[in-house]
């Protein structure tokens, strides 16, 4: 019984740790970072220290849908960063 538990909390870090990874990929390309791979790398070293460094320098602003490309973007950039239209 206390194996089944240890070995549920470990996965349960695993699942954590890869949405963790993913979400950050994923809102770094959203929003325009050509390092979102480098930050991806950070997270997986330092864990939830890393995510809140990327929190910290990511930039600031609210995703919305892109007009011609339907993928989320930062309202105030000027071109998406998905297919570089305004």
């Amino acid at each position: 019984m206390p194996g089944s538990v240890l070995i549920f909390a470990i996965l349960g870090f695993l699942a954590l740790n890869i949405g963790l990874l993913l979400w950050v990929y994923g809102d770094g390309g959203n929003r325009g970072m050509e390092n979102a791979v480098m930050w991806v790398v950070i997270v997986l070293l330092l864990g939830p220290l890393g995510a809140i460094l990327y929190l910290a320098v990511r930039p600031r602003g609210k995703l919305t849908a892109c007009s011609h490309c339907g993928r989320k973007r930062v309202e105030q950039v000027a071109a998406c960063p998905h297919c570089a239209t305004a």
